[in-house]
């Protein structure tokens, strides 16, 4: 894992694109068994850090959107972008370049007003869920203390409802433990709470992983039929 990683501008949907992590370390509020990082999380917090080198990443994100045609910056992190507390200065520069700002975040904290505000500004978020009951939640994604499912989802649907951006929720399928009838039901209960402006369906596609949780193609394609006509 390469700590504050900005990549080539790369061509993907039709947009050119700029893909960044803000992070020394894995910070997150997950430790997710089936991460595809696969360390552990050096630190589980839901708190922000100043880190100094963010002002290099910075600098070379600048001269990324300085000396190519970039049309969006996507903050993909290896953990929970949202512990950089310069999370504004990146936004800014995105902005003052005239790029889409994008970020993914496992979802949990997206509704905390500590980062709600600056988040509300992005053209595109991404949420995430994997697990659909909360013994699976704790097992598997093992949260910080007090955390559930159901605040979850809560929390995503109380960002939704007040983001105005293509607010977006990435499913992940696992073998034998999201991918029956009953995760289904739970996954289109939650999908009208939040309200996504997308649905993206995944599943772990490498390794260890994938032997020990990858779904096979047509219940991806199943679960996607499904979940998009929610």
């Amino acid at each position: 894992m390469k700590p504050f990683w900005v990549s080539e501008a790369i061509e993907r949907n039709g947009l050119k694109t700029v893909y960044i992590n803000p992070l020394p370390e894995k910070y997150c509020t997950f430790d997710c068994v089936f991460c595809p990082l696969e360390q552990r999380t050096a630190m589980k917090t839901e708190l922000s850090f100043h880190f100094e080198e963010t002002a290099e990443l910075l600098i070379e994100l600048e001269d990324r959107l300085r000396n190519n045609s970039v049309d969006a910056v996507f903050i993909m992190p290896d953990g929970e972008g949202l512990a950089n507390g310069d999370l504004a200065l990146i936004y800014e520069l995105v902005k003052r370049y005239g790029c889409k700002a994008k970020i993914i975040s496992n979802g949990y904290i997206l509704n905390n007003p500590l980062y709600k505000k600056i988040l509300l500004q992005f053209d595109e978020v991404i949420g995430e869920l994997m697990t659909t009951n909360e013994e699976d939640f704790h097992s598997l994604q093992r949260p910080m203390e007090g955390y559930s499912l159901k605040s979850y989802v809560e929390n995503m649907a109380a960002f939704s409802r007040d983001y105005s951006g293509e607010f977006n929720l990435s499913i992940t399928l696992l073998k034998n433990y999201s991918d029956n009838e009953a995760a289904l039901r739970f996954f289109k209960e939650a999908a009208r709470m939040i309200n996504p402006s997308n649905i993206y369906i995944e599943t772990p596609e490498e390794g260890k992983l994938q032997e020990a949780f990858g779904v096979d193609a047509a219940t991806i394609e199943r679960f996607n039929t499904e979940l998009n006509s929610y």
